[in-house]
């Protein structure tokens, strides 16, 4: 059975880690994140272990997006991030 590729952005969040964990516990969803990094940060150790695939840039980078639209057949994107500060 193929799955739905569900991008997601604001994963590591704590609405956008929710989300991102419920869906990739569903058989139904391959869950793409896109992170500003990989090590050491919020929630994406428990991300990795849920079977979320992290994919490290910024939700608003034109190159990672291209990337990833390019690379992978996503069928929903779910956008929860959000810019912070100055």
């Amino acid at each position: 059975m193929n799955r739905d590729v569900v991008l997601v952005t604001g994963a590591t969040g704590f609405i956008g880690s929710h989300v991102s964990r419920m869906l990739a516990n569903s058989s139904r969803y391959k869950v793409i994140a896109i992170v500003r990094g990989t090590d050491q940060y919020k929630n994406t150790g428990e991300l990795s272990a849920a079977g979320v695939t992290l994919v490290k840039g910024l939700f608003y980078s034109e190159q990672v997006l291209k990337r990833l639209f390019d690379d992978h057949k996503i069928n929903y994107v779910i956008h929860i991030a959000a810019l912070r500060g100055a």
